[in-house]
């Protein structure tokens, strides 16, 4: 797959929806039901609805954007505005939002995860940060009670296409790191471009369905 670093034109209806979506199996016996959760990553689908659109606005955007990526074969950047911000989903982001997910140690890399409860553990659900927004991005460490600020190029780099940190300087003992940030989602088209229907300068009616993918190199 290969991601194209552009957002879809929100141009769509107010009333569009979002569903999400866990990977679990459920067996059945006489008394109960019983369910697995395969791995705690969530999983994003929402479906889109554009109607009495300008046909200019339909080439220019829609259909501009699943040529560009082939259809279902490429990622691009949406944004859920019910979702967006690791502060609550639509809060402004703040340093201490959420804890990083420590990649190596060693590199001093540190992914930017958006955990589902406080105080989470290896088997929390979440969601990884891949496509966190430039200038949006606050992080912190902690020591014990102690919260201490860090700066861009300073302390830490950040790879937006990602949502790795990169520390300059390795943390010290007890210390752990925190960030915020607004961030787009990841998406491709799940069906085919089908259905349009338009008058001589406005579409009547078309809907489209996106996926999260979570990676950017699947």
């Amino acid at each position: 797959m290969t991601f194209k670093n552009e957002r879809l034109a929100e141009n769509y209806n107010i009333d569009s929806a979002a569903s999400e979506e866990f990977d679990t199996d459920t067996s059945d016996t006489l008394i109960n039901s019983y369910s697995k959760l395969n791995h705690p990553y969530v999983l994003g689908r929402f479906t889109l609805q554009f109607d009495n659109r300008p046909l200019a606005d339909y080439v220019a955007d829609l259909r501009a954007m699943f040529r560009k990526t082939g259809g279902r074969a490429h990622s691009f950047r949406h944004k859920d505005h019910a979702d967006f911000s690791t502060n609550g989903g639509t809060g402004t982001p703040t340093s201490h939002d959420q804890l990083c997910t420590e990649i190596d140690a060693g590199d001093k890399t540190y992914q930017i995860t958006y955990w589902f409860e406080d105080d989470p553990d290896e088997t929390t659900t979440r969601r990884l940060i891949l496509l966190p927004l430039a200038s949006t991005v606050r992080v912190a460490k902690l020591n014990g009670v102690t919260w201490t600020e860090l700066t861009e190029t300073t302390h830490y780099t950040v790879d937006y296409l990602t949502g790795v940190i990169t520390l300059v300087s390795a943390l010290g003992m007890g210390d752990t790191l925190y960030a915020g940030c607004e961030f787009d989602i990841p998406v491709k088209f799940e069906t085919n471009l089908e259905g349009v229907k338009w008058s001589e300068y406005e579409i009547l009616s078309t809907q489209i369905n996106l996926i999260e993918v979570r990676s950017l190199d699947a």
